[in-house]
């Protein structure tokens, strides 16, 4: 836990227990003339999750989830090419992550099975400079 999950003024948590966590990732990238594609893939399984969530009265509190599985997939594909003296990078990226809760406490057993909040399954994002 860090400090401010910890002490935070009147919502920290002194008796947060440390994350514990197993994972790998995996990857590649090619080059094909100015175009990069790359694609990764990882896999965590956490125990003591800490995630901030509100009470219930609305006040965010951090507390540890049990057991947490998060995997998934990004693909991404980044385009540079020079007009007159410019560069141009044009870049677009998917990501497909999936953050289940595998093991609640007896009073939080409805979150078994379902995604984390404030984790989105898929993200887009496209950029250009």
């Amino acid at each position: 836990p860090t400090l401010n999950d910890r002490y935070w003024k009147n919502a920290g948590n002194k008796n947060l227990l440390p994350e514990r966590s197993k994972s790998a990732e995996a990857g590649w990238r090619l080059k094909l003339y100015n175009i990069e594609f790359e694609n990764g893939w990882f896999y965590q399984l956490v125990d003591n999750w800490i995630q901030w969530r509100p009470d219930s009265v609305g006040n965010y509190r951090p507390e540890n989830i049990l057991q947490v599985e998060a995997k998934g997939f990004d693909v991404k594909a980044t385009m540079r090419t020079t007009l007159a003296r410019a560069l141009l990078t044009t870049r677009i990226n998917y990501q497909h992550t999936t953050s289940v809760t595998k093991a609640a406490p007896a009073d939080s057993w409805f979150t078994i099975g379902k995604q984390l909040v404030y984790t989105p399954v898929h993200m887009a994002t496209a950029h250009v400079s």
